[in-house]
């Protein structure tokens, strides 16, 4: 699958023109993870780019595990577009009495991801995720970049477009969900801009 597409033949209003490759040198909104946080959630800059995050807990709390990994990400200067419903699933090749309670959602970023990722894993220590755990050890937490407009890459620490995200169900149902979304948007301001006409002759 082509990297953005979901951006571009998903939500036309979301396509992106993007096609560099990352400069990882490029970090200049912050020196750490932590210090990129403010309480504006700004960044300088106007570069900016679409996207998507799956977010994931499965351990006690996880809706407000959720909650605080999307404050956390707003507090380090991303700004918050969508948010697709919370969906539990089975935890794959873990333990069956643990679900997740999964999500996706649409960020606005500067176009680093490598910042997107220190970011994403300063966020997940700092709510008491041990990233030294198995693999499919319940997480308190768990940030996934997915996607990112006009990025594509791969590295033994990050891939874009996430290698998997199209094969697990909670980010195809997640996905369809904002689509479904943004397709009734449409439809109201259809239906509001036929109004229109009415009100200016009455």
């Amino acid at each position: 699958m082509a990297c953005g597409s979901w951006f571009v033949d998903g939500r036309s209003r979301m396509k992106s023109t993007t096609t560099t490759r990352p400069d990882r040198s490029s970090t200049n909104w912050t020196t750490t993870a932590r210090s990129r946080r403010s309480s504006t959630g700004q960044v300088p800059g106007s570069r900016r780019v679409r996207v998507l995050l799956a977010l994931g807990s499965n351990l006690a709390g996880r809706r407000r595990a959720l909650e605080r990994a999307i404050e956390l990400l707003v507090a380090g200067g991303l700004r918050l577009l969508e948010r697709s419903p919370v969906i539990e699933t089975e935890a794959l090749g873990g333990d069956p009495d643990r679900p997740y309670l999964n999500m996706v959602i649409i960020v606005d970023a500067p176009p680093d991801p490598w910042a997107l990722l220190d970011l994403a894993k300063s966020i997940e220590c700092d709510l008491g995720r041990d990233l030294m755990a198995p693999r499919n050890a319940p997480r308190v937490i768990d940030i996934d970049l997915l996607e990112c407009a006009g990025v594509t890459m791969r590295s033994a620490r990050l891939t874009l477009p996430h290698p998997r995200a199209r094969g697990r169900h909670f980010v195809e149902a997640a996905l369809e969900a904002l689509r479904q979304g943004e397709r009734q948007g449409e439809r109201q301001g259809e239906r509001q801009a036929e109004r229109e006409p009415e009100r200016e002759q009455a």
